[in-house]
């Protein structure tokens, strides 16, 4: 085969390994793409774990009074005070939700901008800051003029025994003003027991509410607290769905305990992978990390609005807050309604589990709440698990000595329809560690493809090598004058065997001519002999 054509198939083994290379490179990225999309976008997915635990404790009750006032304390403070458009503008001021939800009664409907100053003005006068807190309380209806009677697991109590379990009033952004009623050790409940669980009932006289603007009283709203959650502030901000309680109706909620564990948000020292002993979680530790991301948003607005949330006063008053965090800010004045709805509520409409924002269409401020946002994220961390409970729910009317009284009456009841605790790990479709894994195992398998391409063409080009070697060999002849070490070396040997033939001639081979002259012997060559003698050698007497 000629030159030419060898390098031809150099440069076509040459270009084909490039080719290869670069065909595989590009599988590798089209194969990759789909995982860093995935990845990108980042979606979550739910594993379920399901497991039996030998006792439970029933939640803690959060009640939530929709008219949290009384015609006594209204009327103390003037009449001025005790008129619907003050009473309405003061239930928006105190209860964010208000303006979030449906309005379901008369005081509840937004006012317009005179009806607002009015009562902007009225309140200003009435409800100094120094005294805030004492002329709210003077309003406030107190526990055993809503709570009744209670039931927990065996034991009944009555008003008064039932109120020694609630505490003071906590503000909430879903429920407005609120009161945590806390159980005792009575409150757990077992296998071996019968499902009674806990029990309350609750009456506000008609006259503590009846004003020529609302006959029928708005109802109260409650919440299920996990009892392994103490802190107040954490209550507050951890809250989940309410459930309505409406006039002379009972409700009775069979619960399931859930847990929902973001792994996207813990760490490898985080309690969120003891998912079984959550029982045992300190919950003061996740007081930072449950208020980080919401005071974060709420100390943006405050700098954005130049007003402080009515929400973080109500906190302060009542020590669940420290007023260090307000002393922070150069805003010194409340924010109204106003301010409130077109300033503050945006920053607070984001939910930092479901990790979404839906922007509203009279913000004006998305771009700085966007970037509130992703800094809030980088700065805090969101709680790594919380507890949830699914109810089935049963409304009923009750008994007919209670639908007979112009009272508000209600009921709520609740108790664990199974001891079975569902877990809901919420992680990631893919992380950074999965992401990883599928780069790497592409790009491995891209290699091991590469590596058995290379070994095939190298053995092909050995062999292909090995047969034009074969092809184009010529044989090499031997010499017709040998080296001169050899030829020293074959006189040597010449000489060595001509001295020991000579001497066997001598002894055993010598020949005596008949013909020949008298006293000359001829030697005659012996077959086998290496060399013969010169045919002139005459060895005379």
């Amino acid at each position: 085969m000629s030159s030419s054509t060898n390098n031809l198939f150099s440069f076509l083994i040459k270009f084909l390994k490039i080719l290869i290379f670069i065909i595989c490179i590009i599988y590798w990225v089209f194969q990759s793409l789909p995982i860093i999309k995935i990845y990108l976008d980042g979606k979550q997915i739910e594993q379920k774990k399901i497991y039996i635990a030998n006792e439970l404790t029933l939640p803690h009750l959060l009640f939530c009074n929709r008219f949290p006032f009384t015609q006594a304390g209204l009327s103390s403070l003037g009449q001025q005070f005790n008129r619907d458009f003050v009473l309405s503008y003061l239930r928006q001021w105190l209860d964010p939700s208000i303006g979030v939800n449906s309005p379901e009664d008369s005081l509840a409907i937004p006012l317009n901008e005179q009806d607002k100053q009015q009562a902007e003005q009225t309140i200003a006068q009435l409800l100094p800051n120094g005294r805030l807190k004492q002329r709210l309380e003077q309003l406030m209806p107190q526990c055993q003029e809503m709570v009744s009677s209670c039931v927990i697991g065996s034991r009944q109590m009555g008003g008064y025994d039932c109120c020694r379990m609630v505490q003071p009033w906590l503000a909430t952004s879903k429920g407005g003003i609120c009161w945590p009623f806390i159980g005792n050790l009575s409150s757990i409940q077992n296998p071996m027991e019968s499902p009674r669980g806990m029990q309350i009932t609750f009456q506000i006289s008609r006259n503590s509410f009846l004003s020529s603007s609302l006959s029928v009283h708005p109802g109260i709203d409650i919440f299920l607290i996990p009892a392994e959650i103490q802190n107040r502030l954490l209550v507050a901000i951890m809250l989940g769905d309410g459930h309505p309680l409406n006039d002379k109706k009972s409700l009775r909620m069979d619960i399931r305990r859930e847990h929902r564990i973001f792994e996207h948000y813990s760490t490898f020292s985080s309690s969120c992978y003891s998912s079984e002993h959550y029982s045992s979680i300190n919950s003061e530790k996740l007081i930072p990390e449950a208020s980080s991301s919401i005071l974060c948003m709420f100390e943006t607005a405050v700098e954005t609005c130049s007003c402080v949330p009515m929400l973080l006063v109500l906190w302060t008053l009542q020590n669940d807050l420290s007023s260090n965090f307000l002393r922070r800010f150069n805003a010194s004045t409340i924010c109204t309604v106003g301010e409130f709805e077109r300033c503050v509520r945006p920053f607070l409409a984001f939910d930092y589990f479901e990790n979404e924002y839906i922007k509203q269409t009279n913000n004006n401020n998305f771009s700085t709440i966007i970037n509130s946002i992703n800094k809030c994220k980088k700065e805090s961390s969101v709680p790594c698990k919380n507890i949830y409970f699914t109810t089935k729910i049963q409304e009923r009317d009750l008994p007919a000595e209670y639908r007979n009284t112009q009272d508000f009456v209600s009921r709520a009841s609740f108790s664990f329809e199974t001891f079975k605790v569902t877990e809901l790990f919420i992680v990631p479709q893919i992380d950074i560690y999965q992401l990883f894994r599928e780069l790497c195992l592409n790009l491995w398998c891209f290699a091991i493809a590469y590596l058995f391409w290379r070994l095939i063409i190298r053995n092909f080009c050995h062999l292909f090598n090995n047969k034009l070697e074969v092809n184009n060999r010529i044989e090499p002849k031997s010499p017709m004058i040998h080296p001169i070490e050899i030829q020293n070396n074959n006189n040597s040997n010449n000489n060595n065997q001509l001295l020991n033939g000579q001497q066997n001639n001598n002894n055993n081979n010598t020949i005596v001519s008949l013909t020949s002259p008298k006293g000359v012997r001829q030697t005659s060559t012996i077959a086998g002999s290496a060399r013969q003698l010169p045919p002139l050698a005459i060895i005379g007497e």
